[in-house]
């Protein structure tokens, strides 16, 4: 079972590109698996929708720690490195053009040697879809339909779409990813539609904030969803969970123990790291996750 990290930076002159550079580096020299980083384009003041990965529905975060591009953190995360996966913990695909966004993974995994996990799922935030100009109604559909699309792109050597939201004639696209058929799709969100989605489309799923019991019955639907569509967990399909942002070592320690007996492929801890002591709390926990 791998250990990777999620990092949710906020963009500050003390979370800048230093730091994320600085942490890639401890995740790997101290044997995490990955880095990943978390997506929201806009945040605002107030608004009516539900979290759905809280019990009170509210969001943890505040307005002005809006997350820097999670691509460019990537980026910088994979310059740094040689070894170290990044991933998207996740992207929030609908928010985006599937043809742009083929490029930019594309293109991420080709200068990250194929280290790239697309993390992808459809948002919660319907005041966010609004100031960007973006239906939220039918995003679900519209997701499927963009994932079609950019593996068409990734795959094809003159590919072309024809679909209810998307359609070009027959075009060129480069590059084409180094990872083939193309970097892994894991589809985030605990909902059984997302556990449907990820069967269906994707190559693992992403599941946010489960604790042991949770996961197992989770799992259970995966599977069913899974054999419904004649495939199953021991063919290449993964399984991460993300904690959330549990903040005390013995907590995150605890929730790995509790989570590892069921067979995640990765657990992702999310640490409020110190800017001046991340490596020194990262090797702290190194030991007692078994790394």
């Amino acid at each position: 079972m791998r250990i990777g990290v999620a990092q949710w930076v906020d963009g500050s002159p003390a979370r800048g590109l230093e730091f994320v550079q600085e942490l890639a580096v401890a995740l790997e020299d101290l044997g995490y698996a990955s880095y990943w980083a978390a997506d929201h384009v806009v945040l605002m003041d107030h608004f009516t929708s539900r979290y759905p990965y809280a019990h009170d529905g509210a969001f943890p975060f505040q307005p002005d720690q809006a997350f820097l591009e999670p691509l460019h953190v990537m980026g910088a995360a994979a310059a740094a490195t040689t070894r170290l996966r990044v991933g998207t913990g996740v992207d929030i695909l609908p928010l985006r053009n599937p043809v742009v966004r083929a490029k930019d993974i594309a293109t991420l995994d080709v200068l990250s040697h194929g280290r790239v996990d697309y993390g992808i799922g459809i948002g919660w935030l319907r005041e966010e879809f609004e100031a960007l100009g973006m239906p939220f109604e039918r995003r679900g559909p519209r997701c499927d339909e963009m994932l079609a699309v950019m593996k068409a792109l990734w795959t094809m050597d003159r590919p072309a779409f024809s679909g209810e939201f998307y359609r070009f004639p027959e075009v060129t696209f480069w590059p084409k990813p180094s990872q083939e058929p193309h970097p892994p799709i894991l589809v985030g969100g605990n909902s059984r539609a997302a556990m449907r989605r990820a069967a269906r489309l994707g190559d693992g799923w992403y599941a946010l904030g489960l604790d042991g019991a949770q996961l197992a019955e989770h799992l259970v639907a995966l599977d069913a969803e899974l054999a419904a569509v004649g495939r199953g967990r021991d063919e290449g399909f993964a399984v991460h969970v993300a904690s959330g942002g549990l903040a005390d070592p013995q907590a995150i320690v605890e929730y790995v123990r509790d989570i590892a007996p069921h067979g995640p492929d990765e657990v992702i801890i999310g640490p409020p790291l110190s800017r001046r002591r991340f490596r020194e709390q990262l090797e702290a926990l190194a030991g007692p996750l078994g790394l």
